[in-house]
Order: C-alpha cells, then sequence, then structure tokens
C-alpha cells in the first residue's frame, strides 16, 4: 500500500450494477478511481466477470493507480476482473501487462475468448483476426474491441493479449482490502 497522505482514504460506493473505487482526499476531492460494472450478459458470459468501464488516477507514479486495481481485483472476489472490452487507455494497458507478466504469485488469470459474433463482425471490416481458441465453451466468450484492434493494428494474436484475461487473487484472499480496514483507511457506502 503507498504512502496515504493525511486526509486520503478509499471510499467504495455503489450506483446501481455500477461501483465506484474512489482515492478521495478529504470528503470530496476525488484523486483517483476505478469505476466497476457488475457481469453484463451482452458482452457473452466472460467468465462471469466484473468490468472496469472508467478509471483516472492523479498524480500519477505514486502507486495509487496499482492500488485501486487491486482493491477492485478484491473486491470482485471469485467473479474477477477485466478490463474494459472496448477502449483501455495505454496507462491501462500498461497495468493490465504488469499483472499479467509480474503479479502471477498473486493473482491468477482466466483466459478469455472471443466471442464468434465479435470475430465475424471483424473479420468482415479487415484483416481476419483468428479463430476462437475453445469454440465449444461458450463461458469464455466475451466481445473485446480492444484487443481485437491492436491485433489488427500490430498483427499480434488478440488471444494472449493483456486484455483477455480475467484477473482474480489467489485463493480468495484480500490482503489490500483486509490492510485498509485495519488502518481504517477505507469505507463501504450504500
Amino acid at each position: 500500500i503507498p504512502d496515504f497522505k493525511p486526509g486520503y482514504h478509499i471510499v467504495i460506493e455503489p450506483y446501481g450494477g455500477v461501483y465506484g473505487i474512489e482515492l478521495r482526499n478529504g470528503e470530496h476531492d476525488v484523486l483517483g478511481y476505478i469505476q466497476i460494472d457488475e457481469p453484463d450478459d451482452d458482452l457473452g458470459n466472460c467468465h462471469g466477470a466484473w468490468m472496469i468501464s472508467s478509471s483516472e488516477v492523479q498524480p500519477a507514479g505514486e502507486g495509487f493507480g496499482p492500488l485501486l486495481y487491486d482493491i477492485a481485483i478484491e473486491y470482485t472476489g471469485k467473479a474477477g476482473l477485466m478490463a474494459d472490452r472496448w477502449q483501455v487507455s495505454s496507462d491501462a494497458l500498461a497495468v493490465w501487462d504488469f499483472y499479467l507478466k509480474r503479479r502471477q504469485s498473486e493473482f491468477e488469470f482466466l483466459q478469455l475468448d472471443m466471442a464468434a459474433d465479435t470475430l465475424a463482425t471483424h473479420s468482415s471490416r479487415g484483416p481476419n483476426p483468428g479463430e476462437q481458441i475453445t469454440p465449444q465453451d461458450t463461458s469464455d466468450d466475451c466481445d473485446s474491441d480492444a484487443a481485437l484492434n491492436w491485433s489488427i493494428q500490430t498483427g499480434k494474436s488478440w488471444d494472449t493479449h493483456p486484455l483477455n484475461y480475467v484477473a482474480r487473487r489467489r485463493g480468495g484472499a484480500t490482503p489490500t482490502l483486509d490492510r485498509l480496514k485495519k488502518l481504517k483507511l477505507i469505507r463501504f457506502e450504500g
């Protein structure tokens, strides 16, 4: 957990099927946030994962972005968390890439497969993006324009892209949430 300045704390607040995880300074000064959405069948089964739909952290470089990701992943429990399926910033992509390459001991990553209709739509607009990994298993099917667009732009395979995984804490552990609770630096609203 990065050093919290006096007044810094985390707030988790529901807004319907969307949850805001905010780093605040005082009651109303939001320094960073991650918005996560409950599973959405319109995207496919996606292993039942929650999705990040929006995020921003200021100031950058102080470790609060990864802290918010850790909290979000732990908060989603066994369902896990996946990146936005349509658009991901280069900063967010770097976080997902770092987690996938360097945090395997803490997190498990479930491979997502592209939904067949998404592959068909993309292949009609440009180079063939490839085939499904598990065509007989729909539990992992999930739309991902972000990964497919990256694949088309780079010529690399979408299936190994960091955005095509669901992250969840190994063993369902919640060390970040537990530590924040112990330090009284987190509040759950609503």
